[in-house]
């Protein structure tokens, strides 16, 4: 899945993940994912945001998704 679209929206990111064609043909649809980061750094890297999935789960500093929505935020 490769990622279309993200939005701050409330404190929340919403991250928009749509199927390449393969993944559409075994069923696979366009789903958003939330995230949230209230401040918090990882210890050892100071320039990297602490993210946490809706369920409460932390994401990894060596994620993709977490290097997505840091380049996403120092965007601005």
């Amino acid at each position: 899945m490769k990622i279309s679209k993200i939005e701050k929206k409330d404190g929340l990111y919403y991250v928009t993940k749509t199927p390449n064609f393969i993944q559409k043909l075994f069923g696979m649809k366009e789903n958003v994912e939330r995230y949230k980061c209230n401040g918090e750094v990882f210890h050892y890297f100071n320039q990297v945001k602490v993210f946490y999935k809706s369920t409460g789960e932390i994401v990894s500093w060596s994620d993709k998704m977490c290097n997505v929505l840091n380049n996403y935020d120092r965007s601005f």
